[in-house]
């Protein structure tokens, strides 16, 4: 794929867009302002946004950004909407590791200045927990009930090995009752 530079003002928006955003332009704004603008926006053939709603909100009104990297790709509609969906829920899957997590933040030397760039994360809290001693973790008991959301990791938590201090995820499903 070819990036193009493309003006704002002829990309669309895709109206029927499910994804609720408007708490993720002001981050991603900051993010673009301090990094530059370094994901391209996708396009359908008719230059309507298929991935990158937020992005395009997030430059809305700055003037270095009256032209935007994109890519256009030549999708069918119905595959165009797959790839919207699949783009915008994927990320439900995933989760930070506590301890790389704290680690990277600790190797910025400016973890606060982070802060704007995480939502359900402390940078203050998790840097703290290097420092803190280390314990052997508790596991919950294995008979109270699963609250299980597909894509929020419900039932996972994090156990921390008191010898190599490496953090684990376990699985609340597979612990055997006592």
């Amino acid at each position: 794929m070819k990036i193009r530079r493309i003006a704002r003002s002829r990309i669309r928006r895709y109206p029927a867009n499910p994804r609720k955003n408007a708490a993720a332009v002001q981050p991603v704004r900051a993010s673009i302002q301090e990094f530059g603008f370094v994901q391209p926006i996708v396009l359908d053939k008719d230059l309507t946004i298929i991935i990158g709603h937020t992005r395009f909100d997030a430059t809305e009104g700055l003037p270095e950004f009256e032209f935007l990297d994109c890519y256009v790709v030549d999708l069918p509609p119905e595959k165009c909407r797959r790839l919207r969906l699949a783009d915008n829920s994927t990320h439900e899957f995933s989760s930070w590791d506590p301890a790389l997590l704290a680690k990277e933040l600790e190797a910025i030397g400016d973890a606060p200045g982070m802060q704007e760039f995480f939502a359900d994360v402390n940078v203050a809290a998790e840097i703290a927990k290097l420092s803190a001693p280390v314990r052997a973790a508790t596991v919950p008991e294995a008979s109270a009930p699963v609250q299980f959301t597909p894509g929020k990791g419900k039932h996972l938590f994090p156990v921390v090995c008191p010898k190599c201090d490496e953090c684990f995820q376990i699985d609340r499903r597979t612990i055997p009752p006592p």
